[in-house]
């Protein structure tokens, strides 16, 4: 089935046409502007991207005692101090040093399957003075007058 279309001379000069030339500059131009965007999106990267950090060996930590006496006498003096090797990153970015921190983990089970106090500071130390050691293991379940092992990594 064709359709036939006839135009007087008259709704033809009403027509206009655009040149061949300049509608082929206008989709190369579309074409242009399309190709530059995908290339803008593509071509951005993130600020303040992840630093990669190799050769770090894990810190030693020391306690400055492996057996204790909480006393209620004592509540505000020092009980246990945990102490560890200050790692070093190495990088080009002048914060990098600021942004590592550590993560100390204190369970009651040696395979810190139930993780009871998990900590992340800058410092390369923790203190706890008894009262605040007495809060940390009463929440453990301990009790009072038995001797109880709690784990720190």
């Amino acid at each position: 089935m064709g359709i036939y279309c006839y135009l007087s001379k008259h709704a033809a000069e009403g027509i206009q046409v655009f040149p061949y030339g300049l509608l082929k500059i206008m989709i190369l131009m579309k074409q242009l502007t399309l190709y530059i965007l995908v290339l803008l999106f593509v071509a951005c990267k993130k600020e303040g991207g992840t630093p990669a950090v190799s050769g770090i060996k894990p810190a030693v930590l020391y306690s400055s005692t492996t057996e204790l006496v909480l006393k209620s006498t004592d509540r505000k003096t020092v009980a246990l101090q945990l102490v560890w090797d200050e790692a070093i990153l190495a990088s080009d970015e002048p914060m990098a040093q600021s942004a590592l921190k550590n993560k100390i983990e204190i369970a009651a089970d040696p395979s810190f399957s139930a993780v009871t106090k998990s900590i992340e500071q800058v410092a390369s130390s923790l203190s706890y003075t008894h009262e605040q050691l007495n809060n940390l293991v009463t929440g453990m379940g301990f009790l009072p007058d038995e001797k109880n092992v709690f784990y720190v990594r």
